[in-house]
């Protein structure tokens, strides 16, 4: 048995390199970078990373053409550069091309009833070769995490640059699975227990499709369920000015999705001034709400009454430890700044990009 899976991995390994040579003969990588990222509407942070990296490279290497792949089949150069002024306060140094993906399905949730994970990682692989037969760049930049696409990219003769801070599948989202337990953490329960403090709560983000927009939709018939209308408010698909309004005039951010892979929104809340409340889990607890200098930044919570107890104790606390709790929140937040992934991310390019290939 173990000769026989020693001599298929050696099969596979001959067969790959004989396939690689075979795709670099028949289409030599062009001198650009291209940035895979089927959704370019989403509007969360993935979509903001893809666009300081593609900034990042415009003012590292002002002669790479940059492309995009994405599956949005209303992108457009002009249209994408003004998204990510608007949406993102990202400005980029010119439009990037545009290259259209029509086989985005075959990475839709919705596509794979069963085996879900495996559907998608696959058929993140189907997606990428449309992609690389389209348009073949030297360098290969993955900002949405679609790991199992790396090999393709590298036998289609790519460098592959990857900006991958979450696995693909983690035991907490096992775990989750096996519960049959929800990403969000009882939006509408948390709702109810607003309503007994009486504050007013703005809810801001994005709607990427129509499970999103349902979604949505569950939470204004909830705050209508417990007449508390005019004390909820809904913004969809604000611009970044409005954005910055919105947060500059908060003095806390609630943020109740379970094992978000990092929480840029988190971080936004802190940089405004506002105090987080975060869920327990994942990039907001490992990473971000963590003391700064011996001071708290903020509260995590698992539990709705967690959650209650946190925004009692931000709304009765002293005007004098709020702004010292949000000073810190201030201070640890700089660790994520656009500046700071910005620097990061150009020491770590600088050298894959300066090895240009005739």
């Amino acid at each position: 048995m173990a000769i026989l899976v020693g001599l298929v991995a050696v099969l596979s390994a001959l067969f790959a390199a004989a396939l690689r040579r075979l795709l670099i003969s028949c289409r030599h990588p062009a001198y650009a970078a291209g940035f895979f990222h089927p959704y370019t509407n989403d509007g969360g942070g993935g979509e903001r990373v893809l666009w300081c990296a593609v900034r990042a490279v415009q003012e590292l290497c002002p002669d790479l053409p940059c492309a995009v792949y994405t599956g949005d089949a209303d992108a457009a150069p002009e249209a994408l550069a003004a998204r990510a002024l608007d949406r993102f306060g990202v400005r980029l140094l010119r439009p990037p091309q545009v290259v259209h993906l029509n086989k985005r399905k075959w990475i839709e949730a919705s596509t794979y009833p069963h085996f879900t994970m495996i559907g998608q990682s696959l058929g993140s692989v189907y997606l990428a070769w449309e992609a690389l037969t389209k348009f073949t760049p030297q360098f290969y930049f993955d900002t949405s995490g679609y790991a199992f696409a790396y090999p393709l990219a590298r036998l289609f003769g790519c460098k592959v640059i990857c900006y991958t801070h979450y696995p693909t599948i983690s035991s907490d989202m096992v775990e989750r699975v096996k519960h049959r337990s929800s990403m969000y953490n009882n939006n509408s329960l948390i709702a109810g227990r607003y309503a007994l403090l009486r504050p007013k709560i703005q809810f801001v983000g994005s709607c990427r499709n129509k499970e999103d927009l349902d979604r949505l939709q569950k939470l204004k018939d909830r705050s209508t369920e417990l007449h508390i209308d005019e004390l909820v408010e809904f913004h969809k698909d604000i611009s970044y000015r409005d954005l910055v309004q919105f947060l500059g005039g908060a003095i806390a951010g609630l943020h109740s999705m379970t094992d978000e892979h990092f929480g840029i929104s988190v971080v936004e809340y802190m940089a405004a001034g506002a105090i987080p409340i975060a869920h327990k889990s994942a990039g907001p607890m490992m990473d971000i709400v963590l003391d700064e200098d011996g001071h708290q930044t903020g509260f995590l919570a698992s539990e709705k009454e967690e959650f209650t107890e946190a925004i009692i104790k931000v709304l009765r606390m002293p005007e004098s430890g709020r702004q010292e709790m949000a000073a810190a929140a201030r201070k640890r937040a700089q660790r994520f700044s656009d500046q700071r992934f910005h620097q990061d991310f150009t020491e770590t390019v600088r050298p894959i990009l300066s090895a240009r290939e005739g």
